[in-house]
């Protein structure tokens, strides 16, 4: 093995060997039809391009591209060369593109272009220990790269070459590649394309799976904190916005996600049954309470989390609050598209529940119109297929956007453009205008590497756009990037040419279709197959009814249903295809445990000493929020109770209520008492109550008319003989009485 080198210029020795080794590693890929898998990169040495400046070949000027060589070797290699390549023709349709790119992925080790090894435009390491990396920066003039063919337009393989001395010694085939694609784009094209540039829209989807646990909390928070964090995807999307030029895309966005993060900033509160009705709750005369950036406690069965000890939902608060903050802002200033609340499975709810269709498109409304932000509403499955039924399901006068992967192979060929190869973005499929997305410019640059990245990303994007800049017609370009893409801000940085302009999906949506751009769509098997399934909409539907019940009982609240309604959409969710578990499942068990707290007592039996009669009973409320339910009477055939409407009950208090029973049939009555809400619907199990009722027959009652008669009659009798018998009785003579003695009256002695 050849000793460590001190210094990053090769010798002459060297130079001129890795010369001979770029004139043996010329050639350019063949055509070949599209790679179904990309082979992985198994090289030794790992390149990665994290920097191509400009994304274009200059008119003047070098190109400079930089990134990092890594050994993923377990053994040192010494004198490694570090040095570029580029095609010397160039790819001049998007079906030559595509097929190209599938041919070198299949073979990494397929020689694309001539290295370049013009002094001054590579670099040496001279040792790379295992495991370890570098950087590198490698500059090439423009002149350089008009020697080696690049003067003409289209799109130009180019990357970089590693190539060093291992275990094995030195041999003539590059140990590590970069490769990328670099348009041109010459100044008479340019002029001619300043007044009718290539439209194009590069749709960025913000959607995450959301799952919640049965208090309403969102699970897996230390999850979310990975989202959201600065190398999060949902934190990358967020520095993808505010890069530049980060406002020219379109930000396909599930209003879910936004719900979702607002919980989060404000602590990942459990569900909400406090009141909403903004009453007050201290009297007049009492002192107002001091003011306090704290949250208010949230009146719910479950108690909060204590902050200090959950660093986690601390974390997420902090980095929640500020990604809404700066997504609020890039989505209003960006053309943003909104999904029907929950990224709605759109197949399978045509197939299963329809009307829920209805309620996420109002519930995605509002909650963009809470945020401030003007949208779009579009429909955009994850997959980029739909079915015809789900087509039907949807207003006409909004945009779908689709994949082109939805044709037929052979109807895609036929529908392209003949010269640009692309197929149309604007069609006609079942009597609906839909948009048809390049799934082959989604799917990024060439291998190896991650073709995602920002850099590989963004050359594949301005290459296809440059190649539809060579069609009179100008052809649009729709690019819809894959829900689960890693953002990378390099994607916006490079994008603005004036050949090209970023005008947006509404812009392209409000394009008419042309007259013959009826297509057919195709909905494949295992589409089908991994759709949301019936169980999962019924799961979803009954949740959405115990919330309805519960916000009907709770006295001053009038959100809990639209905040469980969210809860059960989110469920049915293209995320959400394949979950184990059903998160609407145990939220509707929670509910429904909160709703049997409302019960009835009554005593154990009740006697009534007629037809009729009164008798109290209990409703006790279990909540910690005031409630207003029904008693419904049930079973007693004979009998009828009549109960109070509206009983209203203080938080975790007892009321007592009169009930009448009115019956005119004696014996036992067996009646069951039980809760319900304004609408009837029961909220637990109910209370039985045994009435016997004693009915007086009319025997009885002549019985007691004779006795009274009677009664009435001897005393009538007792009267009359008494008078009677006062007046045959003489009366007594009255005494004489004295008369005074007139010596008396008059004083004499």
């Amino acid at each position: 093995m050849p000793r460590p080198r001190s210094s990053w210029r090769a010798p002459a020795a060297v130079a001129t060997l890795v010369t001979l080794l770029g004139l043996m590693g010329t050639g350019l890929a063949v055509l070949a039809p599209p790679a179904a898998a990309r082979v992985a990169d198994d090289t030794p040495l790992r390149v990665a391009i994290e920097s191509l400046t400009p994304s274009v070949v200059p008119a003047r000027g070098p190109v400079v591209v930089r990134g990092r060589v890594t050994n993923a070797d377990t053994e040192p290699w010494q004198d490694v060369t570090i040095a570029p390549f580029v095609a010397s023709s160039p790819v001049t349709t998007v079906t030559e593109l595509a097929s190209s790119i599938a041919t070198a992925d299949l073979d990494p080790a397929a020689p694309v272009g001539d290295r370049i090894l013009d002094p001054g435009t590579f670099a040496t390491v001279p040792l790379l220990e295992a495991g370890s990396s570098v950087a590198f920066e490698l500059t090439v003039p423009r002149r350089v790269l008009r020697a080696r063919g690049v003067v003409a337009d289209g799109v130009y393989w180019y990357g970089v070459h590693a190539l060093g001395s291992g275990p094995d010694g030195w041999d003539e085939v590059a140990d590590g590649r970069a490769r990328t694609l670099l348009p041109l784009v010459t100044r008479r094209t340019e002029r001619r394309a300043t007044a009718s540039p290539v439209e194009a829209a590069v749709v960025v989807p913000v959607r995450a799976r959301i799952f919640r646990n049965a208090d309403g909390r969102l699970a897996n928070v230390t999850g979310w904190v990975g989202l959201l964090s600065p190398n999060g995807r949902l934190g990358r999307l967020l520095a993808l916005g505010t890069a530049p030029e980060g406002d020219r895309l379109s930000w396909l966005v599930d209003p879910a996600v936004i719900d979702a993060v607002q919980q989060l900033a404000a602590g990942n509160p459990a569900r909400d049954i406090g009141p909403t009705d903004g009453a007050e709750e201290p009297d007049a005369e009492d002192p107002a309470p001091e003011a306090s950036d704290a949250p208010s406690p949230s009146a719910s069965s479950t108690p909060e989390p204590d902050p200090a000890t959950d660093t986690a939902t601390v974390t997420a608060t902090t980095l929640a609050t500020g990604w809404l903050a700066g997504m609020r802002q890039v989505l209003a200033e960006s053309d943003t598209l909104a999904l029907p609340y929950g990224d709605l499975d759109l197949a399978a709810t045509a197939t299963h529940a329809p009307a829920l269709y209805e309620t996420a498109r109002t519930r995605s409304a509002a909650v963009f119109e809470e945020l401030g932000v003007d949208v779009t509403p579009v429909n955009a499955p994850a997959s980029g297929r739909i079915t015809t039924e789900a087509l039907d399901l949807v207003e006409p006068e909004l945009p779908v956007l689709l994949s082109d992967e939805m044709l037929e192979p052979q109807q895609a060929s036929d529908t392209a453009d003949p010269i640009a190869g692309a197929a149309p973005v604007v069609a006609t499929a079942a009597q609906r205008r839909v948009l048809l997305s390049s799934s082959a410019a989604a799917r990024g640059g060439p291998t190896p590497g991650d073709p995602l990245a920002g850099v590989p990303l963004r050359q594949r994007l301005l290459a296809e756009a440059s190649l539809r800049l060579l069609d009179p017609t100008r052809p649009p370009l729709l690019v819809t990037l894959p829900s689960r893409w890693r953002p990378d801000a390099a994607l916006a940085e490079g994008l603005e040419q004036p050949w090209l302009r970023l005008s947006g999906l509404t812009s392209l949506a409000s394009a008419p279709a042309p007259a013959d751009s009826e297509v057919e769509l195709t909905y494949p098997a295992d589409e089908q197959a991994a759709e949301i399934d019936r169980a999962s909409f019924v799961a979803a539907e009954r949740l959405m009814a115990a919330g309805r019940t519960l916000q009907r009982v709770l006295t001053r609240n009038d959100r809990v249903a639209d905040e469980v309604s969210a809860e059960a959409l989110a469920t049915l969710a293209y995320l959400a295809r394949g979950a184990v578990t059903d998160p609407a499942v145990a939220s509707r068990q929670a509910i429904l445990a909160m709703l049997d707290d409302i019960e009835v007592q009554a005593p154990a039996a009740v006697t009534l000493s007629s037809s009729n009669g009164r008798f109290a009973a209990t409703v006790v409320n279990g909540l910690p929020e005031p409630v207003t339910v029904e008693i419904e009477p049930v079973g007693g055939d004979g009998i009828t109770i009549g109960v109070p409407s509206d009983v209203e009950v203080a938080g975790d208090g007892r009321a007592t209520v009169l009930l009448s029973a009115d019956t005119q049939r004696a014996g036992l009555h067996n009646v069951s008492l039980r809760i319900t809400d304004s609408e009837g619907v029961a909220l637990g199990g109910a209370t039985r109550v045994p009435i016997r009722a004693a009915q007086v027959s009319g025997i009885i009652w002549l019985f007691l008319g004779v006795g009274a008669a009677l009664l009435f009659g001897a005393i009538g009798v007792r009267l009359f003989r008494r008078i009677r018998a006062a007046r045959r009785t003489p009366a007594p003579e009255a005494a004489e009485t004295p008369q005074p003695d007139p010596a008396t009256l008059t004083g004499a002695p």
